[in-house]
């Protein structure tokens, strides 16, 4: 087994604010692949830490503004475009616009970037498997600072030797043994 660890850190934009990645990728030998093949040992699993950081309160509290604002904009600007369909002009149209544009904007976070926040409100350790480590995916994790990365660091090495020491002792196949007790 190859395991490549790689340290990196990202400074944020705005705020300026480290984040700080360990990205993690598994080779296995010819003798494991086929141990993990014939075994079919590819729903053995194992929890690191989260690969993003979660999410801020202030970031929640804007999406869900959003969120809310979407579904009552797409309500008021059809409601907008009918009564303005009696007076003339273009208004009736463009509130109709703003309402199909209100509608994708609550489709898109309803569907896509609420259920993400949520999740990762909840700082769930990621399930890493061995067919996600068989096809030479990588593994992220992230961490306030450089001295907790280093902790999951070594979680994941006892993991990972774990890992090692069950294919081998899986690829044993003992012959018969006569003893006497």
């Amino acid at each position: 087994m190859h395991v490549t660890m790689e340290h990196r850190q990202n400074t944020g934009r705005i705020t300026g604010v480290a984040d700080h990645y360990l990205d993690c990728r598994v080779q296995f030998d010819e003798e494991e692949k086929a141990t993990i093949r014939l075994k079919g040992l590819y729903d053995l699993n194992f929890d690191i830490p989260p690969a993003t950081p979660p999410v801020t309160m202030t970031k929640a509290i804007a999406t869900d503004g959003l969120f809310r604002f979407s579904k009552l904009g797409t309500v008021g600007f059809l409601i907008a475009s009918f009564f303005l369909s009696f007076t003339p002009g273009a208004w009736s149209a463009l509130a109709f616009l703003a309402a199909i544009g209100c509608f994708f904007v609550y489709i898109y976070l309803k569907f896509f970037r609420v259920k993400t926040l949520v999740r990762r409100m909840d700082d769930e350790p990621q399930t890493i498997t061995v067919r996600h480590l068989y096809e030479n995916k990588p593994m992220t994790v992230w961490k306030n600072s450089p001295a907790e990365l280093l902790l999951a660091e070594d979680e994941i090495k006892q993991h990972l030797s774990g890992l090692k020491t069950y294919l081998a002792a899986s690829g044993d196949t003992r012959q018969r043994e006569t003893f006497e007790i």
